[in-house]
C-alpha cells in the first residue's frame, strides 16, 4: 500500500505561534492574522506526528519512506504586502524554521 500525507511542521513559526495560543482562541487570533479565513475552518491542534523523526519512527518499518519540507507562499501575513515579502524572504533563507509543512510518501 501507499500513503501520501501532508502535516504541519511542529517547529515552523506557525506551529510555534499556534502552541502559544489556546485552541479555543485560535479562531479569534486567525481572524486577525488571516482575515479571509472562516472560523469553521479552524481545528484544534495536537502535534504528535509533526516532526521528521516522529514520522520516521512511526513509518520506519515501511520498505520506502520519503519525507521532505514543503513551504507554500506565506498565508499568515495579515494582508500586508511588507509582511508577505518579509516572510517570503525568510522562507527562502531559513527553510528549517520557515518550512511550514512536511510531506510524507510511504510504500509498504
Amino acid at each position: 500500500g501507499y500513503i501520501c500525507a501532508m502535516t504541519p511542521n511542529k517547529y515552523s513559526y506557525i506551529a510555534l505561534a499556534s502552541m502559544l495560543v489556546r485552541n479555543r482562541s485560535h479562531g479569534k487570533v486567525l481572524s486577525r492574522v488571516q482575515p479571509d479565513r472562516e472560523e469553521i475552518d479552524v481545528f484544534p491542534t495536537v502535534y504528535k506526528m509533526n516532526t521528521i523523526s516522529a514520522l520516521r519512527k512511526l513509518f520506519g518499518q515501511a520498505s520506502e519512506i520519503c519525507i521532505y519540507r514543503f513551504t507554500p507562499e506565506p498565508a499568515y501575513h495579515m494582508n500586508r504586502a511588507l509582511v508577505f515579502r518579509f516572510l517570503l524572504f525568510m522562507h527562502k533563507h531559513m527553510p528549517e524554521m520557515f518550512s511550514t509543512n512536511l510531506m510524507i510518501f510511504v510504500r509498504k
